[in-house]
């Protein structure tokens, strides 16, 4: 928790853009009080889990197979706290299938990052004005992605 968290906000700009409450004007400024909200990008629980299978071949090399996952609580993702910079709480999961030669010297390695295809805010940012932010920017975490790495040892 943001055990005090206070700032001024200019007055001559409105009111303070955020969720938290403020006083003033005074002397040109608004004095913003975002004291006991829970810290930014700061969920309660994050918990993350894997797996790892090797199956060995004749001739020498594996087969590995990875899965892992992520579950994140509730996050506030805003420094200003509006509803609209909070996350719900989520999960994200990989999974890898990789074939190594034998005496390692090289692999191929297919993958799915972010199966659920989850878009997480990772940041949100208000409109700099105004009493509700109808616009804001968000960082988003990526999409679903996929492919095949190569690798080669020498």
């Amino acid at each position: 928790k943001e055990t005090s968290f206070v700032y001024p906000s200019v007055a001559a700009l409105g009111p303070p853009a955020t969720g938290c409450p403020f006083t003033g004007p005074v002397a040109g400024f608004y004095t913003v009080n975002c004291s006991g909200q829970n810290s930014v990008n700061s969920p309660k629980w994050t918990i993350n889990a894997g797996l790892e299978q090797v199956f060995p071949l004749s001739n020498g090399g594996n087969v590995k197979f990875n899965a892992q996952t992520r579950y994140q609580s509730s996050a506030q993702t805003s420094y200003d706290f509006y509803p609209i910079g909070k996350q719900d709480g989520y999960f994200m999961s990989d999974l890898y299938l990789t074939y190594e030669a034998p005496e390692n010297k090289y692999f191929v390695t297919g993958f799915v990052n972010n199966v659920e295809d989850t878009a997480a805010v990772t940041y949100t940012q208000p409109h700099p004005r105004g009493s509700v932010p109808l616009l804001s920017r968000q960082s988003l975490t990526s999409p679903r992605t996929y492919g095949v790495r190569v690798g080669i040892k020498f």
